[in-house]
């Protein structure tokens, strides 16, 4: 299975995916748009996957940037930012399936698990996810036969049908099909909630929010944890 990961400046998140993915004998391809991020660029240049150089053409450069169109068979488009580590080896034969089980669909992704969003990430309460300790029923959308539901994937990991132009649209299959969006777990501080998986802000982190363009959903979320983010490398610059 050919697997494109769109990628801009990121390396952590999107660096596991593709090692996971080419252990299971998948062919990973990073569609990299204009990255700057220095510790990226090196990792493109002693990685062993195909590189595509673009222009920042954002979420959909697969498309617009005619990668996928010219295919002849199912693809996977996906965004950098997730932890896929416990997604099952046979996701692809699963996700396939869905072709069969539900064929009005143009493509078909995993589901991402909430419930174990910190509080203190802002999608915690913007999101609604304190409502639902065990993860929101609504956010799965339709419950539909086989273990899918209605809910669209965006740009979201997902397997795709040849020739049919991008849309927002698609099913995902449940548990245990279900990943971690990374960007809910950003934290500046470890979570004072023992069950909630968290992952501290860093360098990386900042520079990709620095150099987002606001094109990010997630950015305006964001900006009070990295501005306190930046006072506090100031602070301790001063004290050195």
């Amino acid at each position: 299975m050919k697997i494109y990961i769109n990628n801009r400046n990121w390396v952590t998140w999107p660096k596991a995916m593709a090692t996971k993915f080419a252990e299971e004998g998948h062919d990973v391809i990073f569609i990299d748009n204009a990255s700057t991020y220095e510790p990226l660029l090196d990792y493109y240049t002693t990685c062993k996957f195909q590189i595509i150089k673009m222009p920042n053409l954002g979420n959909t450069c697969a498309w617009t940037g005619n990668i996928v169109t010219d295919l002849n068979e199912p693809y996977v488009v996906t965004d950098p930012d997730y932890d896929l580590s416990m997604i099952p080896f046979d996701w692809a034969e699963v996700l396939l399936e869905g072709f069969q089980q539900h064929p009005g669909h143009s493509k078909y992704g995993f589901s991402w698990d909430e419930s174990q969003v910190p509080p203190e990430n802002p999608a915690y309460i913007l999101d609604e996810m304190y409502k639902y300790p065990q993860g929101n029923p609504i956010a799965w959308g339709t419950h539909l036969a086989h273990n899918w539901h209605g809910y669209a994937c965006d740009t979201s990991f997902a397997i795709y049908r040849p020739h049919i132009p991008f849309t927002i649209s698609g099913i995902r299959k449940g548990r245990p099909y279900t990943g971690i969006h990374m960007p809910w777990h950003i934290t500046l501080d470890p979570s004072t909630t023992p069950d909630k998986l968290f992952y501290l802000f860093d360098d990386e982190v900042e520079y990709y929010f620095d150099h987002v363009e606001n094109s990010s959903c997630t950015y305006g979320r964001i900006l009070p944890m990295l501005q306190e983010y930046k006072l506090r490398k100031n602070e301790k610059k001063n004290l050195v």
